[in-house]
């Protein structure tokens, strides 16, 4: 409190006032709170006033609650996808195993007992499935094993092969074997692109026009058609003196005998005729020296290698 004649501030229980000497009124004292007293007032009204700060705490415990809530909600939603994707790919693992198995229904149903039932371990499974690759990898060798060699018609398709010429005073059978010999057999002519490499490439020297050469073209003895003779001793499918193949033939050829020295007449073979400047097929007995001895020295054959 304050002196009310000089206005200096006194003490509490003071008489006098310090400054001005003049006697304190008692109900001046009593009537005036004392600082301390003023300090508590002061607080118990801050106090008051702070008091309804606290009717926020619901609205924080529901607003945590419902962040608890939605918490829980997404991770239930993460874990039931996660599931559904985890299941997903574990059926199709179940799929892929169950495409491996034999269509037969026994197969089927004992695998599907085996997957109700105890899981076998991974290093069976694993053992099962080399297993059956190597039963798969046999199958399939000996497939390959068994089937058919392809004829060398099949083979003379497929285009221009390796071809050596041998000069060589010989029969036909003699050639025929000597060829087999060699790895190959008396060539066949499939193509006409066959044939020009043949004209080009194996007779494009002046030497081989003067050659009487035997080429892979016979027939058999009741037959009157000529076919390619194959290393088995069968013929091709190829008729030789008709159709396409029927301009390769000399004039008035194949005729099957020669009746100025009395043979049948059973193989072919190839030689340059000058009168019509090309080369030319021709049907002659199997000893063609027997039959024109003027032609020793003269006498060739054509290998063909695959």
């Amino acid at each position: 409190m304050n002196c009310k004649h000089c206005g200096a501030p006194l003490k509490d229980g003071s008489r006098f006032c310090p400054k001005c000497g003049k006697p304190v009124d008692e109900k001046t004292q009593k009537s005036q709170p004392s600082s301390g007293q003023n300090q508590k007032d002061l607080n118990q009204g801050t106090d008051r006033k702070q008091a309804p700060k606290k009717k926020k705490g619901p609205v924080a415990a529901i607003l945590i609650c419902f962040m608890v809530l939605l918490l829980l909600l997404v991770l239930a939603v993460a874990g039931f996808v996660g599931y559904r994707v985890i299941s997903g790919g574990l059926g199709s693992k179940e799929s892929q195993t169950l495409s491996r198995q034999d269509p037969d229904e026994d197969g089927e149903e004992k695998q599907l007992r085996e997957e109700d039932g105890d899981e076998e371990p991974e290093e069976e499974t694993e053992e099962t499935t080399e297993a059956e690759t190597e039963k798969e990898t046999e199958e399939e060798t000996e497939e390959e094993t068994t089937a058919p060699p392809e004829t060398s018609e099949a083979a003379d398709e497929t285009g221009i092969h390796r071809y050596e010429l041998v000069v060589e005073d010989c029969t036909w059978n003699q050639a025929y074997n000597k060829a087999k010999e060699a790895g190959g057999y008396l060539v066949h002519i499939n193509t006409q692109e066959e044939y020009d490499f043949l004209l080009t490439q194996v007779l494009g020297s002046e030497e081989a026009k003067n050659l009487k050469i035997w080429i892979g073209g016979a027939r058999a003895a009741d037959s009157y058609e000529y076919h390619w003779a194959n290393e088995d001793g069968t013929f091709g499918e190829d008729t030789l003196n008709m159709g396409g193949y029927a301009g390769y033939w000399m004039v008035n050829e194949p005729s099957f005998r020669d009746e100025s020295i009395g043979q049948d007449e059973y193989y072919m073979n190839i030689f340059y005729y000058s009168k019509e400047n090309r080369w030319v097929w021709n049907d002659v007995p199997d000893d063609l020296i027997g039959a024109v001895s003027s032609y020793q020295g003269s006498i060739a054959y054509i290998i063909e290698f695959d």
